[in-house]
């Protein structure tokens, strides 16, 4: 992820294009059905050299989720699914 680092053109006309790391939280925490069909391709290309990320991406929509519900008792499922996860 260090590469993502410096943001804009690449030096390269064959590499990729770098992302900031704040947009790619973004990314990663955005729901799916918010996201322009830009913001998804270039999700998907970060997911190709970083493949982790959609686990990191199904936790935070599930912890997004557990925020929203109307009772406390599904954050408590959330903390406790989480914790026991390898």
């Amino acid at each position: 992820m260090a590469g993502w680092r410096k943001t804009g053109k690449a030096a390269s006309p064959k590499a990729p294009e770098r992302i900031s790391p704040k947009h790619a939280a973004i990314l990663v925490t955005r729901a799916a059905d918010k996201m322009t069909a830009e913001q998804q391709a270039l999700f998907d290309r970060i997911t190709i050299q970083c493949p982790e990320i959609v686990d990191l991406r199904r936790m935070a929509l599930s912890f997004r989720s557990a925020l929203e519900a109307e009772k406390s008792a599904q954050l408590r499922q959330w903390i406790h699914a989480t914790s026991s996860e390898p």
